[in-house]
C-alpha cells in the first residue's frame, strides 16, 4: 500500500518518482535520491508541501551531472579515426541483420 507521500510523487513525477527516497523521522520527511534535471528536485518537493502533517521537509535529492558535450564529441572523433572508411552506396554495406 503506498502512502500519500508516495502517491503524490508518483502523481507528478511518473517516470522518474521511482529514484527518490522517502524517510520520516520525529524531525520530518527527508526527500533524497538521484534525478537527471533541476524541476525534478523542485516538483518532488512541492508534491510533498502540499500535504499536511509531514513536518519539517529536506530535500537532499542530488540531480546527476550532465553528460560534457565536448566529451562526447571528441570520443566520436577517436571512433572515427580508428573505423577508416566509407560506404558510397547502402547495397555495398552488405546484407543487413534479419529481424524475427
Amino acid at each position: 500500500m503506498e502512502t500519500p507521500a508516495r502517491e503524490a510523487l508518483h502523481a507528478l513525477l511518473p517516470c522518474s518518482h521511482g529514484s527518490i527516497r522517502l524517510s520520516a523521522d520525529a524531525g520530518g520527511t527527508t526527500l533524497s535520491g538521484e534525478v537527471d534535471w533541476p524541476y525534478q528536485k523542485e516538483r518532488a518537493e512541492s508534491a510533498l508541501r502540499a500535504l499536511p502533517a509531514l513536518g519539517q521537509l529536506r530535500n537532499l535529492i542530488a540531480i546527476r551531472a550532465p553528460v560534457d558535450a565536448a566529451a562526447v564529441r571528441e570520443r566520436i572523433r577517436l571512433d572515427r579515426r580508428l573505423q577508416p572508411g566509407s560506404v558510397r552506396a547502402w547495397a555495398a554495406r552488405g546484407p543487413s541483420p534479419r529481424v524475427a
